[in-house]
């Protein structure tokens, strides 16, 4: 006769396994209901007395032909909402003749957008349908900013599907968990500087995000709360001193929370995701 042995998973270990299986079911992303969705991240709009923002617009026929060409009728269409996520309204763009287009928000943004935080990106005129090929066109290029004075810009690419838009209705692609987790940023905050952590809420719910700083000696600190509506934007901010170095963590139900951090020290800028 054959022993049957039982083991006994350790307690952390099942914790670990239940927390698996509660966050990950999900994608990180939704899939469109539409199959005629176009999709947009949200991007994150900066223009006050020290940032202006860029956006560079593409030629997506010309990319997926392969030829670089414009038909008739070609266009992109921002959209724009304020820090609650509500929005401000709409502009579109003839796309360019040529493979790339600088959009500067300084020049081209309408005054009833002034107080935009975060826009969105589509398509809505190309390409076809059949040059798709069962897929959904996505919009997550390039934005520039550049901070007063320095002369410099920093260039981040977008983060993920966010938005989607079909027949003039969004529908938003973020997903988010029941339970809460903590994300730590990978950059080391090194000093003197002065960090500032973006968010944007491409969930369809409002999502509240807790700040934390972590020193070299391993201790927390709790630097704040965010209550970021949907489609909406708030932000962290962090000074080091001159030979400190630091952490960034947040605790939230987002599965990707993941911020767009700016370092400004002496006379230098950067800009990157966390």
């Amino acid at each position: 006769m054959t022993d049957t042995v039982i083991t006994k998973l350790p307690m952390k270990r099942i914790f670990r396994k239940a927390k698996f299986a509660t966050f990950i079911p999900k994608g990180i992303t939704k899939i469109p209901t539409s199959k005629k969705a176009v999709i947009s991240d949200l991007f994150l709009l900066r223009n006050d007395l020290n940032w202006k923002t860029e956006f560079e617009l593409l030629n997506v026929r010309g990319l997926i032909e392969g030829n670089n060409k414009v038909q008739p009728g070609d266009e992109a269409t921002f959209w724009f909402f304020d820090r609650d996520g509500i929005k401000l309204g709409e502009q579109q763009i003839a796309i360019p003749d040529v493979g790339r287009f600088t959009i500067k928000f300084a020049d081209f943004v309408d005054a009833k957008f002034r107080n935009a935080k975060t826009f969105a990106v589509f398509h809505t005129k190309v390409p076809s349908v059949d040059i798709l090929d069962q897929s959904y066109l996505a919009e997550r290029g390039y934005t520039g900013y550049e901070y007063f004075g320095v002369g410099l810009k920093g260039y981040v690419h977008g983060n993920l599907d966010a938005v989607a838009l079909a027949d003039n209705k969004l529908e938003m692609l973020g997903n988010a968990g029941l339970m809460q987790r903590r994300y730590t940023v990978q950059h080391e905050l090194t000093g003197p500087a002065e960090y500032e952590f973006f968010f944007t809420n491409p969930t369809a719910r409002s999502q509240r995000i807790v700040g934390y700083t972590r020193a070299a000696s391993g201790k927390f600190t709790r630097i704040g709360k965010l209550n970021l509506k949907s489609r909406g934007s708030g932000k962290f901010q962090v000074k080091v001193a001159a030979g400190e170095t630091s952490r960034f963590q947040i605790k939230s139900r987002l599965y990707l929370g993941r911020p767009v951090v700016f370092r400004v020290a002496d006379q230098t800028m950067d800009v990157f995701h966390g």
